[in-house]
């Protein structure tokens, strides 16, 4: 597979312009009495804002949630690697999906993406749909074959490097790690200076999210009857594209669907597109429910 070109990665004002000054029409700009919400999950080292241009893309009248998940005051409270857990994302997400009193679209990016597994997984009763792009489901290659289990300790030894990046003092070059490793050689130069500190900052957050995907419990399989699509970067690292051909591997629904001409970072430098392909997800999720 030919290296990705570097790109730069981790934030919503690095992405560059949409392609066209047009702007797309809504892909299905459901009545909000008969559609469900959608859930948008961001991925580690992003934020809330990440997915805000689906608004437009699904509709104004859609109701389209953009949760921040959790940052480094859960370094503060003393979580590790070793002990934090999807879970802990997952609860406020969960009550929040709960209180919405109908079933939601789950989008997830990355580790967002991880997030909305576990949700679905554990909580299926809340989710209308599942649509994840390259969801960092680490423990999905630890109880593989040789090859799988590899993939799993290249991750592992990243969670660890940018642990001993911040424990020495040097969050910068542990966030410096995390951009090169998903973007490529150069991606971390490509950056503004503003979102290099702005991961700096995140970087001690960042063993937290790798060993809450790494450790993750035995797998559940998403129930069949929920629609469920998994998209994946052309360019992308080896380490997600097998993660995305293990979950289609062992859930019968599961649709894939590659994003031609991205890498792990098509959510946020590819919008238009992605949009497009979430669009579709949705309007294939609720026409299944209504026929």
């Amino acid at each position: 597979m030919p290296s990705p070109t570097p790109q730069s990665p981790l934030g919503e004002h690095e992405a560059p312009v949409a392609q066209t000054h047009q702007r797309p029409s809504p892909l299905c700009d459901a009545e909000p009495s008969r559609s469900h919400p959608v859930l948008a999950l961001h991925s580690s080292g992003s934020g809330a804002k990440q997915w805000r241009y689906l608004q437009d893309a699904l509709g104004q009248r859609r109701n389209i949630l953009f949760p921040q998940l959790a940052e480094t005051e859960m370094v503060a409270r003393g979580w590790t690697m070793e002990d934090y857990r999807l879970e802990i994302e997952a609860e406020p997400l969960v009550k929040h999906l709960h209180r919405l009193g109908r079933p939601a679209h789950l989008i997830g990016h990355s580790f967002g993406g991880g997030v909305a597994l576990h949700i679905a997984q554990r909580h299926p009763e809340h989710v209308a749909s599942l649509c994840l792009y390259e969801p960092t489901a680490f423990h999905v290659l630890r109880p593989g074959k040789a090859a799988d289990r590899s993939l799993f300790q290249d991750l592992e030894i990243l969670g660890i490097s940018v642990q001993d990046a911040v424990d020495r003092g040097l969050p910068e070059f542990g966030a410096q790690l995390v951009t090169e490793f998903w973007g490529g050689l150069g991606a971390w130069e490509a950056l503004s200076p503003q979102r290099r500190e702005a991961l700096a900052k995140w970087a001690p957050k960042a063993p937290l999210d790798c060993g809450a995907l790494l450790y993750e419990e035995r797998r559940i399989p998403v129930p069949e009857d929920i629609p469920f699509t998994l998209i994946y970067g052309a360019e992308t690292h080896m380490h997600t594209r097998r993660i995305v051909e293990v979950l289609a591997g062992e859930t019968k629904q599961a649709r894939v669907v590659v994003h031609s001409g991205a890498n792990h970072f098509g959510p946020i430098l590819c919008r238009e597109q992605t949009a497009q392909l979430i669009g579709h997800h949705i309007e294939r999720a609720e026409h299944r429910t209504t026929a």
